[in-house]
């Protein structure tokens, strides 16, 4: 993915896609094999905004690890 189209790429947009992602892959993967694939992939997304030259994909990998900590921490 281009610099480009990650500063086009918004927030609703990945949600959409990983719980579509998320609904595919149950039909064929147990729910702890799904969540994990799933969490993955935004731990890469969030690692891909994080290292973007635009502050705000910055500021939005920053938040997304965050909330993937804060909901491990939780569980």
């Amino acid at each position: 993915m281009t610099e480009k189209e990650l500063k086009e790429i918004d927030k609703e947009s990945v949600t959409k896609v990983l719980n579509e992602l998320r609904d595919f892959f149950t039909l064929s993967m147990s729910e702890p094999e799904t969540a994990e694939l799933i969490e993955m992939n935004q731990l890469s997304m969030a690692l891909r905004f994080l290292k973007s030259t635009y502050l705000e994909k910055r500021l939005k990998g920053i938040s997304d690890i965050k909330l993937l900590i804060e909901r491990i921490d939780m569980a």
